[in-house]
């Protein structure tokens, strides 16, 4: 695929601390910085509506950006508040511009649920998993609840 006319790089947000990125947000965000200089002229969209200490996670990670001198064009998401409003959020502004492939970008042990929901969203997904540190631990249990209940979520909105 080309990256300059149907495709989009999508990064998901997460905590913010005092308008600052926590430390798996940067590890996403210096991810999708790798993949943004490969595809220079990408859009890139920050998608993440929920407001820690008043900053929200899409504006955060834009701000990130910025001062990082990235010149891709960006766009911000702030609606979604659960990786399945991320993916439909993304999915209507995807649609809007005529894009039908995404660069999902956000940690490895989400990136499973998180490319299965995107998916489901008609959208063509090429991961590109933020590897995080340490051992398996409390996180992976989490998403692995999160995983059982996502196929009920879909049924349920």
């Amino acid at each position: 695929m080309s990256g300059e006319t149907k495709e989009a790089l999508v990064v998901l947000g997460c905590k913010v601390t005092a308008g600052t990125p926590s430390a798996a947000l940067l590890r996403r965000l210096g991810q999708a910085r790798l993949v943004s200089e490969q595809h220079p002229t990408m859009l890139v969209i920050f998608s993440g509506g929920r407001a820690w200490d008043g900053m929200k996670e899409s504006t955060a990670m834009a701000n990130w950006w910025q001062t990082m001198g990235t010149l891709a064009p960006t766009l911000e998401e702030d609606q979604s508040q659960t990786t399945l409003q991320n993916a439909r959020e993304v999915s209507k502004l995807c649609r809007a511009r005529g894009l039908s492939c995404v660069h999902l970008v956000t940690c490895d042990f989400h990136m499973r649920r998180a490319a299965f929901l995107f998916k489901h969203q008609s959208l063509t997904v090429i991961v590109h998993p933020a590897p995080s540190p340490g051992s398996w631990g409390l996180r992976h249990v989490r998403e692995w609840g999160a995983r059982c209940i996502s196929p009920f979520e879909m049924l349920l909105r």
